[in-house]
């Protein structure tokens, strides 16, 4: 995988000096560690030079990428190693907000869009679908205040992303979609129904739910992207 913005390829360290403890080492390894936890998700899409990222799992690597950074510079003693930083390799940034990806309609015309940069590396952000984030937090609230209804609210997320799916998508890649939202909607309907009997939502718990939305518009639009190339 060739960089993620907040990622950079690192090459062969040089032969280690005196331990010392050494804000490049830490960067250098800030780096690899961020690149092995972006290969454990799978929200990327399969296309050899597109990458799709969610804004909160973006907003989540570089919360990681500080942290991580400031305890290697300052708690761990290195060898010291030179860090190599590609120059002139130049990344086109696409930021599409809730409207843009609001309809099947629109996220077709996004597609269009990134497919018509000619850009060698392309890196795009998204938000989930316009209304969704607020749907989501509104599932989390209903499920904390132990309202019931949730269960019917949940089912019309998964309603509007079918349907909008299924104008879209078409053959395996539309049932790949279904069957990925249909596993996410059932664990989804098992933290709610935690949430409910607890009567409170940590915040992790309400990431969890509210972060589907921008997966779920990065995989329609991974996969709208491969329907037209």
């Amino acid at each position: 995988m060739r960089g993620l913005a907040v990622a950079s390829p690192l090459a062969p360290a040089a032969a280690p000096r005196r331990p010392r403890a050494s804000s490049s080492a830490g960067r250098g390894n800030s780096f690899t560690m961020l690149e092995e936890r972006v290969k454990s998700r799978k929200i990327f899409g399969r296309l050899p030079k597109d990458r799709l990222l969610s804004r909160k799992f973006a907003q989540t690597l570089f919360k990681e990428f500080v942290q991580t950074s400031c305890c290697l510079a300052i708690s761990v003693e290195q060898d010291e190693v030179n860090t190599y930083l590609p120059k002139g390799d130049m990344w086109s940034v696409h930021k599409f907000g809730g409207t843009c990806m609001g309809t099947p309609q629109r996220i077709q015309s996004v597609a269009e869009i990134i497919l018509g940069d000619s850009s060698e590396r392309k890196l795009i952000i998204v938000s989930a679908m316009s209304k969704v984030t607020d749907m989501m937090y509104n599932l989390v609230h209903k499920a904390q205040s132990r309202d019931e209804s949730y269960t019917i609210a949940l089912e019309e997320v998964f309603e509007k992303h079918m349907a909008a799916a299924k104008d879209l998508l078409d053959g395996e890649d539309l049932a790949r979609f279904l069957s990925q939202l249909q596993s996410d909607i059932s664990n989804l309907r098992a933290m709610l129904r935690a949430i409910y009997i607890a009567g409170h939502a940590t915040e992790s718990f309400s990431d969890f739910v509210v972060g589907h939305g921008e997966l779920w518009s990065a995989h329609m639009l991974s996969y709208a992207i491969k329907k037209v190339i």
